[in-house]
């Protein structure tokens, strides 16, 4: 791939939980503030442990005040969509 420079930035992590760990590897729950590269986040931390590391997956689970609670499955808004409801 090619490589990209990314101007440091001032970001906050406010938590960060190991939900599973299966080397080589983890999956890792971090609440962290607005702006945040979480895939730069992942290389920065493999490197100050010493090894390399990179995201298999990303899943935002808020963003502002919208959560994964307040996501409608896309078939349900389909089904709204089609009966002429989607704005409900």
């Amino acid at each position: 791939g090619e490589e990209v420079d990314l101007a440091p930035r001032i970001i906050n992590v406010y938590s960060l939980e190991v939900l599973e760990w299966a080397p080589p590897e983890a999956v890792v729950d971090v609440y962290c503030s607005s702006g945040t590269y979480v895939r730069s986040l992942a290389n920065d931390l493999g490197k100050a442990l010493g090894t390399g590391a990179h995201l298999v997956g990303l899943r935002r689970t808020k963003s502002g005040r919208f959560t994964l609670r307040d996501a409608v499955p896309l078939r349900r808004l389909q089904e709204a969509f089609d009966a002429g409801n989607w704005y409900r």
